[in-house]
Order: C-alpha cells, then structure tokens, then sequence
C-alpha cells in the first residue's frame, strides 16, 4: 500500500501540470500575440458598445399573425381531463 501511494502522487502532479499547459494553449485569446496585440491600442480609441448598460429589448413576432391574417382562436377546452378523473 505504501509503494502504491507513493507512486501514485508524482503520477497525479505531472497529469495536472500537463492538463494545465494544455488548458493554457488551448483557451483563445492567450497567446503573446494576441496579448500584446490588445495592449497596442490605445484605451481612448476603443468603440463605444451601445448595449453595454442594457441589451436590447427581446422581440418577439412569433405569435403575431401576417398582415391580412386574422388572430387563431385559441385552442379547445376538453370537457374531460386528457387521461381521464383523477
């Protein structure tokens, strides 16, 4: 048990550090390049985002019918329960 243990540690160090090297490259946006390509503009310079204080408001058309179309009526009522009293 004593061999195990002490085999298994190292064993778990060096897998984590090579998930962590490869999360490092792997994520977009880490690289050097892409660093020192954000820190050549000027902060003055960046575009104003005009739904940084809110989003939009959602739209939604789905149920609104075509021009010329009338409202569906809505669906029917059965008298029963669907699968019967309870």
């Amino acid at each position: 048990m004593r061999g195990t243990t002490s085999r298994s540690v190292p064993a778990l160090l060096v897998s984590l550090s090579v998930l962590i090297i490869a999360a490092l490259f792997a994520v977009p946006g880490t690289s050097l390049a892409a660093k020192s390509s954000r820190k050549a503009q000027p902060s003055g310079e960046q575009p104003a985002c005009p739904n940084r204080a809110l989003p939009p408001a959602p739209v939604d058309t789905s149920e609104e019918p075509k021009p010329g179309q009338t409202r569906p009526e809505p669906l029917p009522q059965p008298k029963e329960p669907v699968g019967g009293t309870r």
